[in-house]
Formats: C-alpha cells, sequence, structure tokens
C-alpha cells in the first residue's frame, strides 16, 4: 500500500474529515457541489508543493483558525522491509534508508536488537496560513523528495485529457521504474552510438560537438533520462489505437483508451517495483456509453488479476507487492457496481456529503456483503441508490405507478428527488443506507400485515418476527434509561403488547373493526417504533391509502367518467350498430350483458353519426344507472364501499384480508357476493385497469388531481390531503428532508 491515509482541516468545503485507509481499488461518489473535486484539489496542490511548483494555496474553510493543513501518511513497510534487508547493496537504497529509518537496525542485527522503533509509516504535513504561506512537518527536503519519489501521485481530469495527445503518459512511463542512471558513462553512450553508425569518419559525435559549442543547455533531470533512455529502446513514441492514429478515433474511443492504458501501465510496470503510485481519475465516465464504462472497469479487473498471486509457491509473473492505489471519483452507477461486484473486498467506497451551509461529510460505505446472491442480483438499479437524495422502498408496482406519477410531481416538486424503488429482502438489506453507513435519508414503506397477523376466527392479532423483530428490539432496550429515545421506544413496545392483547370486536362481514383498534396498533407502532429506524406501515396496502372513506365518491366519479369518456364501440360497422340497437329497444334486455358486448376501453373514439351517438349516449346512462341502483341497494356505508372497491382492486380490507387470502372464504358470505356483483357490473369493461399494472393508478390519481384543482376551495395541498392524508404524509416525510 501507498498512501494509507489523508485527513484535511479546515480547507475549502472541509472542516475536518480523515480517511483512514485506501483500498486497491477506490470509488468516490456523492452529488454535484459536496467536495468531490475539493478533494482531488487539495492532494493536488500537497503534491505540487511537494515537487516545489508556485502555486495559488486554497481558500481556509473557517477564518476563526489561522491554518488548514492536509495530511498524508504513507505505508512504508516494503520499502524498509527492503532497504534494511541484508540483500541491499544500492547505493540509491542505502540513502533511503539513511534518510527514513536511520534509527532502525539493518541486516541480522535486526535480531539483536527487537526493540527499536519500527517505522512502518511516515506522516507529512503541510499547513496552509491565512497569509498564503505553508509549513512541512519535515522540514528535510531529502526526506520530502523519498516520499514523493516512492508514492507518486498522477491524476486524470477526464474532461481534460487531451484526447489527440498521449505524452502525459510518458511522464508516469519515466516515474514507474528505478534506474542506476549514474553510472552511465556519456561519453561511453557517444562512442557507442558513432561506432554503430558512422565507425569512419566520427560523424555522430563530430555533430554533437557542434551542438554543444553553439547552444547553451541544462542538464537532464533524473526523470529526464529515464525517458529519452526508455525512448531508445521502443520502435517508436507515438501512441496508436489497434495500428491506427489518435485522429481516426472518436473521443469516447480515445478517452477510454488513455484512461485503460494508464491503469494498465500503472499495475503491470509497478509490480516488481518499491514505487507505490497513486492514481486519481475523476469522472472516468465522461464520453463513455454505459457499457464501455463497465468494459473499462472489467478490463482493469482482468490485469489486476492476472498479477495477482495465488499459491503458496513461486508463480511466473505473479507477485505480493502492492498495487497501486487507484481513486475513481465517478457519477456512474455501472461503475461503481462493476467495482462493487468484480473487485469484493479490495475495493472501497467513500461517500462524500454535504447540506446547505455546512461542511463536507465523509462515510465509508459497507460496500462489501456476505450474502452471495446479492452480487448476482446488483444491477445498475441498485448501484445508483448510492446516489440517491432520498430513497423510498416498496413493495409492489403499484407504489412505484403512483409516486411516480408525473402530474403528482407537479403537484409535489420534491418528489422529482426521491428515488422510488421496488425492493425483496436481500436487496433491502444491502441498499439500505443505515446498512450501506450512508447519509441517504430513506422510508421503508410497507403494507401492514408484512408485521402485523390478524387471525379473523378466532378474533386475534399477533405481531410477525419478519422483517422487524419488535421482541429483538424491546430486548436491545432493555437497559434503557428513563427519559432516553431508547426508553421511549421500549415504553411504546409494552403498551403495543397490551393493545395486541386486547379483545376486538369486528363487523358482520369480518372486514372492519368496530373501535379501530387496528390502526391505533398501527399508528403506535409507526410513530414510537418504527419511525426512528426510517420505517412506516400503511393502515392496510397502499391501496388503501388511494380508496379509503374520503375518497371513495371520487372513485365513484372517476369510474363513471371512465365509462362516459374512455369506453367505446368495439366495432362501429353497420351490422354490428343495428344488433345492438335492436337489443337495446327490447325491454328485457340485460343492460350490463349489453354494454360489456358493445363497449371496450378503448381511448381511441371511432367516427359515428349522430343517431348512433345518441344510442351510445343512452346505453352508458341506462348501464351507469343499473349499477348504481345495485350499489346503493345492497351498501349504505362509506366505509363498507370503499371495502369493497379495494377488494375489487386487489387491496385488502381493515382486517387485511384480500382474495388472495386463504381466510377470504371466511369472510361474510353476502359481502363477497357484493364485491362478485360490482365487479361483474364494472369489470369486464374495464377489467385490464383493474389489476395491480393495468394502469388503474395513474388514471385515478390523474383524474383526482384534476378534480381537485377543478373544484378546490383551499390550497391543492390541503384539499390533497383530506383526500389522501396517508400518501400526503408519506410525501411531506419525504420532503422535509430533501433540498
Amino acid at each position: 500500500m501507498g498512501i494509507k491515509s489523508i485527513k484535511i482541516v479546515n480547507l475549502l468545503s472541509f472542516d475536518e474529515i480523515v480517511i483512514n485507509n485506501f483500498s486497491d481499488i477506490n470509488c468516490i461518489i456523492g452529488k454535484n457541489n459536496v467536495g468531490k473535486s475539493n478533494l482531488l484539489k487539495l492532494i493536488r496542490y500537497f503534491y505540487l508543493k511537494l515537487e516545489g511548483s508556485r502555486e495559488i494555496p486554497p481558500s481556509l474553510n473557517s477564518h476563526y483558525s489561522c491554518y488548514g493543513s492536509i495530511t498524508i501518511t504513507y505505508d512504508t513497510t516494503r520499502i524498509k522491509n527492503i532497504v534494511t534487508s541484508k540483500k541491499n547493496n544500492s547505493k540509491f537504497l542505502r540513502h533511503i534508508y539513511n534518510t527514513l529509518f536511520k534509527s532502525e537496525p539493518i541486516g541480522i542485527f535486526k535480531v539483536f536488537f527487537p526493540d527499536r522503533p519500527n517505522l512502518s509509516t511516515h506522516k507529512l504535513t503541510l499547513k496552509i496560513f491565512n497569509d498564503d504561506s505553508i509549513k512541512w512537518s519535515i522540514p528535510n527536503k531529502s526526506t520530502r523528495d523519498i516520499l514523493l519519489f516512492l508514492f507518486p501521485f498522477f491524476e486524470v481530469e477526464t474532461r481534460h485529457i487531451d484526447l489527440y495527445d498521449w505524452q502525459k503518459l510518458w511522464e508516469i512511463i519515466s516515474r514507474l521504474k528505478t534506474f542506476n542512471i549514474d553510472e552511465i558513462n556519456q561519453d561511453e553512450v557517444i562512442n557507442f552510438i558513432d561506432t554503430n553508425i558512422s565507425p569512419h569518419n566520427s560523424s555522430y559525435s563530430d555533430y554533437i560537438d557542434k551542438i554543444n559549442s553553439i547552444v547553451d543547455i541544462s542538464k537532464y533531470s533524473y526523470k529526464e533520462k529515464v525517458l529519452n533512455y526508455i525512448k531508445v529502446g521502443l520502435k517508436g513514441h507515438t501512441f496508436m489505437i489497434e495500428g491506427g492514429d489518435l485522429t481516426m478515433q472518436s473521443d469516447g474511443t480515445n478517452s477510454h483508451k488513455f484512461i485503460e492504458l494508464i491503469l494498465t501501465l500503472l499495475i503491470s510496470l509497478t509490480r516488481r517495483e518499491y514505487i507505490t503510485p497513486t492514481l486519481y481519475i475523476d469522472e472516468p465516465e465522461t464520453g463513455l456509453h454505459p457499457k464501455r464504462s463497465e468494459e473499462l472497469i472489467t478490463n482493469l479487473y482482468n490485469v489486476y488479476k492476472s498479477f495477482e498471486k495465488t499459491k503458496p509457491e513461486w508463480e511466473k509473473g505473479k507477485y505480493t507487492t502492492p498495487y497501486p492505489v487507484i481513486i475513481l471519483s465517478t457519477h456512474s452507477p455501472n461503475i461503481l457496481k462493476q467495482v462493487i461486484k468484480l473487485f469484493k473486498d479490495k475495493q472501497q467506497v467513500i461517500h462524500l456529503s454535504k447540506s446547505a451551509h455546512l461542511p463536507t461529510k465523509i462515510d465509508i460505505m459497507n460496500s462489501r456483503y456476505d450474502d452471495l446472491r446479492f452480487y448476482n442480483l446488483f444491477s445498475d438499479n441498485e448501484a445508483r441508490l448510492f446516489f440517491s437524495e432520498y430513497i423510498l422502498f416498496v413493495e409492489g408496482e403499484t407504489e412505484l405507478e403512483l409516486f411516480g406519477n408525473l402530474l403528482l410531481h407537479e403537484k409535489f416538486p420534491k418528489l422529482k428527488k426521491i428515488d422510488t424503488y421496488k425492493t425483496n429482502d436481500v436487496v433491502l438489506k444491502y441498499t439500505n443506507p443505515a446498512y450501506s453507513n450512508l447519509s441517504i435519508p430513506y422510508l421503508v414503506l410497507l403494507d401492514a400485515d408484512k408485521l402485523i397477523n390478524f387471525d379473523v376466527i378466532n378474533i386475534k392479532i399477533s405481531l410477525k418476527k419478519t422483517p422487524i423483530n419488535i421482541s429483538s428490539i424491546e430486548k436491545n432496550k432493555k437497559y434503557s434509561y428513563y427519559g432516553s429515545p431508547d426508553h421511549k421506544i421500549k415504553t411504546s413496545i409494552k403498551s403495543l403488547r397490551e393493545l395486541v392483547n386486547n379483545t376486538y370486536d369486528i363487523d358482520e362481514s369480518k372486514t372492519s373493526f368496530l373501535n379501530n383498534d387496528l390502526k391505533t396498533i398501527i399508528r403506535l407502532i409507526n410513530k414510537d417504533i418504527l419511525s426512528p429506524i426510517n420505517h412506516t406501515l400503511t393502515s392496510t396496502t397502499i391501496e388503501g391509502s388511494l380508496i379509503n372513506e374520503n375518497t371513495i365518491f371520487l372513485m365513484s366519479k372517476w369510474l363513471i367518467h371512465e365509462v362516459f369518456n374512455n369506453c367505446n364501440l368495439q366495432s362501429t360497422h353497420p351490422d354490428f350498430l343495428r344488433v345492438i340497437e335492436l337489443e337495446f329497444d327490447k325491454d328485457n334486455t340485460a343492460i350490463d350483458t349489453l354494454f360489456h358486448k358493445a363497449f371496450k376501453l378503448d381511448n381511441r373514439t371511432k367516427p359515428i353519426n349522430l343517431t348512433h351517438k345518441i344510442l351510445v349516449r343512452k346505453i352508458k346512462i341506462k348501464y351507469i344507472r343499473n349499477v348504481i341502483e345495485y350499489i346503493s341497494g345492497h351498501v349504505i356505508e362509506s366505509s363498507r364501499l370503499s371495502t369493497l372497491f379495494r377488494i375489487i382492486f386487489n387491496g385488502k380490507t381493515d382486517t387485511l384480508i384480500s382474495r388472495d387470502n386463504n381466510t377470504y372464504d371466511n369472510l361474510d358470505i353476502e359481502f363477497r357476493e357484493i364485491a362478485e356483483t360490482i365487479e361483474e357490473k364494472y369489470s369486464p369493461t374495464i377489467k385490464s385497469i383493474t389489476n395491480k399494472t393495468g394502469g388503474w393508478v395513474t388514471r385515478f390519481i390523474n383524474y383526482s388531481i384534476i378534480y381537485i384543482d377543478t373544484n378546490k376551495q383551499n390550497s391543492f395541498i390541503e384539499e390533497f390531503e383530506l383526500l389522501f392524508p396517508e400518501i400526503n404524509a408519506i410525501i411531506e416525510r419525504a420532503s422535509s428532508l430533501i433540498e
């Protein structure tokens, strides 16, 4: 390992942040303007000053302190083992030893002085003062130069790559290998070349002498010498892609190949070296198709694995030496997903977040997973949640359709910033910010029967042990002190158990509680037990949040609207119309049968003459009256009617029973017959929208929003809250945490 940790104090958007450990592959993620670019700027500034460059210093975060600082700790374990080994015969390695580890025993003396200090790390701090002056914690420039040499830093800002000039690669190549070039005699090199290209007239050496006599030039630096000697050994120095010139490739291809080449060179050329570089790539996905981004990481992984030692014995081309530290600052779920899936325990995700007027916060994401199933399930959809502003975890398609409604987004703009995600137990466990250790607000929305079981035969309520074990929560709060939040939860669970053990009265149909007992229990669970862990239960299901006593009149209006506006003739053929007209004129015609025979749900209207338009209207009016007469003759209470419609639209009763439950047949037979009859009267024509994925949620919400806007006496939000209190509460809760 090269860089072991970075600490930044009071600079740019940082108050004080620490990244204590780096893995081989590190992803930095976060929203825009949270400090990702600032982190790169500060590391870059640190290294530029280490090289002796004149740079404009970064501004302080707070002027209550007169300075800020950047501290980088280097892991020097490997180089220490090399320079203190008995095989150390190199002059340069002895120089490293004398500079960094002079107090440490060397070679055989390690055995006799085991108690000497073990300097396995070196810490270097740069202080930047408010007068723009700087101060190093290690005044000795020779020490700093060695740290710079051993742990070089390279950066790639993808947006600023010169896509057609890759000369920067030569600088990287020249710094990844150590050569003892001091032993090379320049005159010997000139004589060697002269002998091979002009053995009789010394034209090469004469040419060099003439140039030297005319021009005044400085000496090559070590890096320049190394690069020249490297290039001499190669067949050329112009980079190409698959034999083609860089100017012939697309920008995306050049960007991809440039980054890929840097990564490959970095890993390949440092496997047998004691130089451990760090490479920071800012937004590697720039200009790349998502699949190309994945390919970039896959190719990196393949190179990475090609050098990894897998056996204790010697393996050709395999090494146990540290890999370079690679940092990818990215907004790409594709890249993040691929890094996590492929590198598993060799990767780390660093999440940056920032609230208004507050400094940047850093969290190390828990991105390693024990359940191997998750790696198979982990896709771009899951990865994008780690970039969210707010996550709403839901159980099904109905919730996705509801909270993704475009008209609802217009009325509640912050909904646009919510990622609504349909999950399961495995995926929820690992994408939950509480597990991931991310500062992303979230809410898990559950149907009531996920936690509560109602035995309709014995009239008993019990609590399920999954997905939330209330008994375990109670056990964890056992020793909480009075007045603490934990004690409040403990007290609430005690009250909950008393409520659960009560006796209950339900109506004759076994669909509702006479005293709102279950709603009381759910309110208690939500308020005091689930709220602290960002979970909430609906009173029944999301269908129950849409279809309730307050909205049943709206549901009826909407269904009538669907019949009159969206149910159109199945055919406009004259013979078909003639048959329909004849059947309508018969006194004994069953209007329900005729309506379903004549119409289907189809938004596309077909041209017909005025006579047939009048006929269509008469049939629809008669059909609607027939349905209304049946309902009003059998159902009076709005609560019962809302329960009936919830059953028809695949929801649950207040006693948490749906048509899919085994206990559905225990409901009152008259209730079931009425529900079946209403469905027969309504459903055949609009059946395509009554199931969970049929689109009824979108149609109903759209109609409701337009209705509220048209008829509202107060603000839209006030009217919406009266009709859909549960849905409004969820939106309000999320909105309060979104900037």
